[in-house]
């Protein structure tokens, strides 16, 4: 999972209808044992997110809860009123991974739409910008 390319989607599309972004990384409770270094490294990518959307004139608040990954994505959307939910996945190899997947249970259980931003073998362009916006619409 690329975290920088979710993040950099998220930001487009908080620039596009001038929106504040909830910046949330969730410590799984199974890293209880070692959560100084999990919890420093999350921090430090945050902060980092956060100086880029400042700079980029989008409000942003950032989390991040020791929590079941999934539930508490959910959690926080619905406590913060989120429109959308932007988030990366990690590769599904079978269906026992979609057993534990927590873009999986997102998806199921979210209170609003949730965009998966895919995981690219090959890379991406280095910006979205310029890019086209599909809609799918019934």
């Amino acid at each position: 999972m690329n975290n920088t390319r979710v993040f950099e989607t998220a930001l487009s599309l908080a620039q596009l209808v001038n929106a504040r972004l909830l910046l949330a990384h969730i410590l799984p409770c199974a890293d209880a044992e070692s959560p100084a270094s999990c919890e420093s490294q999350g921090l430090t990518m945050l902060r980092k997110f956060h100086a880029v959307a400042t700079q980029a004139g989008i409000g942003c608040d950032l989390a991040q809860p020791l929590a079941n990954p999934g539930h508490q994505i959910c959690e926080l959307a619905i406590g913060w009123g989120s429109d959308l939910i932007v988030m990366g996945r990690r590769d599904a190899n079978n269906d026992e991974d979609l057993d534990t997947s927590v873009s999986h249970h997102v998806t199921r259980h979210a209170a609003c739409p949730v965009l998966i931003v895919q995981h690219h073998p090959f890379g991406y362009p280095d910006r979205l910008e310029g890019r086209h916006l599909v809609t799918m619409g019934q």
